[in-house]
């Protein structure tokens, strides 16, 4: 995913993102790295 359009769904959707920072954990990147 477009780091620009995951940004925007973050701010849309609060489900996508505690999805997208799980997934950041399990991938040892913080949200803040994008």
């Amino acid at each position: 995913m477009e780091t620009r359009n995951a940004r925007l769904t973050l701010l849309i959707d609060p489900e996508k993102k505690k999805r997208f920072e799980r997934l950041c954990a399990e991938q040892d990147v913080t949200p803040s790295q994008l």
